[in-house]
């Protein structure tokens, strides 16, 4: 039963980790995309509006004349 469990758990424990998501910003992009690579968003304040624990943002090159305010906190490491 005990052996069960734990690969139960370690199953949902792989699972969350494959949940995360790697988004694009683009100075060409528009925030009604998915944020894809070929889709990208336009601001860096929606990626920070968006994203959830585990995921991350790739900024690509340009001029982002904006200011981003988070609105989600995390902690050391996460």
């Amino acid at each position: 039963m005990k052996k069960i469990q734990l690969i139960t758990i370690l199953i949902f424990l792989f699972s969350i980790g494959l949940h995360a998501t790697t988004y694009y910003v683009s100075t060409n992009g528009n925030d009604n995309n998915p944020g894809t690579e070929t889709q990208p968003w336009k601001t860096i304040q929606h990626a920070a509006n968006t994203l959830i624990s585990g995921d991350e943002v790739v900024i690509l090159d340009g001029t982002y004349k904006e200011q981003v305010i988070p609105k989600k906190s995390g902690s050391n490491g996460k």
